[in-house]
């Protein structure tokens, strides 16, 4: 034997509770367990090579050295000895003795049993056996006779143990089913046991226990018995059975409940559910009574007979609720009217329904909010009803089914008329819906939203990308944060004000709100509904007022200043030379040149100011022809010559032999007199001035060019304003109204043309436009 083998093999030998002796043929100690040291007090190896009588008392040393040293059968049991521990207390045992080997010798295991195990073995199997919840019995296994059974089996049986003991189970009826109880002792007596069987037992009084039974052999001092054990099924089983009424009631409740979602009061479906329920609980006939608006007579609106039972008996379809108060009173206050037998109602009760030969009556009301509308009603005609707590709580669950369905249909009703009522005026107003799920991004719109924008109802796809792509790229960022604002609960409403793209690619203003009407389990936004609205005319109108409002405001500025102050300078200029007779001539001379400047200037003033008026007015009519930019050019030169003659200034035509255009000649004549204008007011004293004309097949082209004040690149800006009049003096203090280049860069489009503008301060200017050719 290896060193594991005998490490196993020690282990094991420890654990044995019963005490051990490994002694040789002599009866000298070879080896001891534990428990040895344990009970009888020696240490270690005290008791090694000492011979096991030695621990008997000297009275029983010549018995045991009989009974332990006899050489003879393997196995040997010899009750009734002692043994004495260290301290000499005796400790009875009952010896075992086995035949063995130990070290390639002869030996024997000595195996000594405490009787105060054995007896606490024994009470502890009966303790259990008497006091178990499961019911136990010991039986002959020849004869079937009881010989013990314990606590529970007479208790749930209903027997006395005499009446039991001495008895078989065949005797006392104890199964239901005799083959079976024959058949359980047949197999047990073949298999030594039998697994876990389903068997039906009979009490005392008759009633059936159903059990969960086994069988098996038990070897009690050397005799075979059959003990059997029964777990109790009754009361799970019934357990079982009313689940499954539950389940089917249910199971019913759910049919009923999404059968009554997708009805209305005048569907069929409705009386189908209510013969369901007639044939569920075996009633003779259900109605539904409603009150009227007075709440005074109660009709029935809908009903089912039971067919199979008397279809002759008249039935009330109304109840005056007036006349018999008892009805209200008992609904409201007891929450139901329930009669097994009518003897049992009230005599008002009684009197009216005895008339309808009604024998069982079960009433309980609808109510929808706060309001009591009516009562359902259950009769049987035929026999009385004796409804159980489940049938009472399942018709309970089934009214209040029925009120919050006759409460889904009137909200639904009222939701159908208001939804007819809002499309309606949605429809007439023209405003666009829309309505945007949150977490998958798709977004329904309705006709008049897609209309608002020239799109057929299919073209647009429903989803946020799409709609966003249609927003002005400049009013995007604001569009998207306002929303967040409103995401994040800064303001209670999403509105905003931008443009959206059309299917012809314009711009269109719209008006758009909305808000969060849903939150997903998480609490985040996953439902917006908007509308839009159609502001396109009412954006060009507020322009055009804010248009018209500069306009008025430049008008009287220019009456208030720029007229007054060359007018007012006449008048002293005509005063002086009226009230001095001695002016000598060249004074003279100089009035009137600065006169004849004033009143040039005073009329190319009042010019633009009737030609910007009329403009905006609409009263300028465009008319195209073939006109020649040379003539025109000369024309203007020629009549500017004189003031630019008085600056020192040098003007260069560059005439061109292509020189026509396709353009309204008045318009044109207008712009290059003003362009001119213009030069020569912001060019310095000898300064220089180009002009140039050149045309091909496409287009003319006109420029002017000087090297005057210049204009800022901020100043630029602010030229064509239409909400502000830019005007600055020119270098001999001229003064301006900002209307010339607003003409010309109007006149200029209208010929569709281009007017551009190129300057730097201090510098000078270029101003260039092209025309058609043709």
């Amino acid at each position: 034997m290896n060193l594991t083998e005998v490490n196993n093999y020690q282990d094991i030998f420890n654990d044995i509770g019963d005490l051990l002796f490994i002694i040789n043929s002599e009866g000298k100690i070879l080896e001891i367990n534990n428990p040895v040291t344990a009970t009888l007090g020696y240490r270690g190896n005290e008791l090694s090579g000492k011979n096991i009588l030695e621990l008997f008392p000297y009275s029983l040393q010549e018995r045991a050295k009989k009974k332990i040293l006899t050489k003879g059968n393997e196995k040997r049991n010899f009750p009734g000895l002692k043994l004495l521990s260290k301290t000499k207390r005796s400790i009875p045992v009952e010896l075992n003795i086995f035949k063995s080997s130990w070290n390639t010798s002869e030996s024997f295991i000595v195996v000594a049993k405490p009787f105060s195990e054995l007896a606490f073995s024994e009470e502890k199997f009966y303790r259990i056996f008497n006091h178990n919840q499961t019911l136990m019995s010991i039986s002959d296994p020849e004869t079937g006779e009881f010989i013990n059974v314990n606590k529970t089996f007479l208790k749930l049986l209903g027997y006395s143990k005499s009446e039991v003991i001495g008895h078989t189970a065949e005797q006392l009826n104890i199964f239901a089913d005799h083959h079976q109880c024959k058949n359980l002792f047949i197999e047990v007596s073949k298999n030594t046991e039998v697994q876990t069987k389903e068997v039906i037992l009979q009490t005392k009084s008759g009633k059936s226990l159903t059990c969960l039974y086994s069988a098996s052999q038990l070897l009690i001092n050397n005799t075979t018995y059959f003990f059997t054990s029964g777990i109790d099924l009754t009361p799970l089983k019934e357990a079982e059975k009313q689940l499954n009424q539950n389940l089917q009631q249910k199971a019913l409740i759910a049919d009923i409940s999404q059968s009554f979602n997708s009805i209305t009061k005048s569907s069929p479906k409705f009386d189908e559910t209510l013969e369901l329920i007639g044939k569920h609980i075996d009633v003779d006939r259900i109605a539904v009574f409603e009150f009227d608006a007075n709440e005074n007579t109660a009709h029935c609106t809908h009903e089912w007979y039971n067919l199979s039972g008397k279809t002759s008996t008249p039935r009330f379809q109304l109840i005056n609720f007036k006349e018999n108060s008892i009805w209200k009173n008992l609904l409201m206050e007891k929450g139901e009217i329930f009669f097994a037998e009518m003897a049992e109602g009230p005599e008002e009760i009684k009197a009216f329904l005895s008339q309808f030969n009604v024998k069982s009556f079960f009433a309980i009301p609808l109510i929808t909010g706060q309001q009591f509308f009516g009562f359902l009603a259950f009769e049987n005609c035929c026999n009385q009803k004796f409804f159980s707590t489940g049938d009472v709580s399942f018709l309970k669950t089934i009214a209040n089914i029925t009120s919050n369905t006759f409460e889904r249909i009137k909200y639904h009703n009222l939701l159908k008329e208001q939804k007819t009522q809002l499309k309606m005026a949605i429809e007439n107003t023209g405003i666009g819906l829309w309505d945007w799920n949150m977490r998958t991004g798709e977004t329904y719109f309705n006709e008049n939203w897609t209309k608002m924008l020239d799109f057929d109802y299919f073209e647009l796809k429903p989803c946020l990308k799409k709609w966003q792509d249609l927003i002005h790229p400049d009013d995007l960022p604001i569009v998207q944060k306002t929303f967040q604002k409103h995401i994040e609960g800064i303001i209670p409403v999403y509105h905003s004000i931008h443009r959206i793209k059309t299917k012809s690619g314009e711009w269109k203003w719209i008006m758009d709100s909305g808000k969060i009407i849903a939150h997903d389990s998480e609490g985040k936004p996953s439902r917006a509904i908007g509308i839009h609205v159609d502001i396109h005319r009412q954006k060009e109108i507020e322009n055009e007022l804010r248009v018209a409002n500069a306009t008025k405001n430049k008008f009287f500025s220019i009456i208030a200043h720029d007229l007054r102050g060359p007018i007012a300078s006449l008048l002293q200029i005509s005063e002086v030379i009226s009230q001095n007779e001695d002016i000598d001539e060249s004074t003279f001379k100089q009035f009137m040149k600065s006169q004849l400047e004033i009143s040039k200037n005073t009329f190319d003033l009042l010019e633009n100011l009737l030609n910007w008026a009329r403009q905006n007015e609409n009263q300028l009519k465009y008319k195209p022809k073939i006109i020649d930019l040379n003539k025109i050019v000369d024309y203007c030169v020629n009549e500017n010559g004189f003031r630019a003659k008085s600056k020192g200034i040098t003007m260069l035509v560059n005439h061109s032999a292509a020189s026509k255009a396709y353009a309204d000649e008045d318009m044109i004549r207008l712009t290059i007199r003003n362009l001119l204008s213009n030069a020569i007011k912001f060019s310095h004293e000898n300064g220089n001035i180009e002009i140039g004309v050149k045309a091909n097949k496409e287009q003319a082209f006109f420029y002017i060019k000087d090297d005057g004040l210049g204009i800022s690149q901020k100043n630029l800006q602010r030229i064509f304003s239409q909400e502000e009049f830019f005007t600055t003096r020119g270098t001999a203090h001229e003064k301006g109204s900002g209307l010339g280049l607003m003409l010309c860069k109007t006149f200029i489009e209208q010929n569709k043309g281009q007017l551009n503008i190129e300057s730097k301060v201090n510098s000078g200017t270029t101003i260039s436009f092209t025309l058609p050719s043709l």
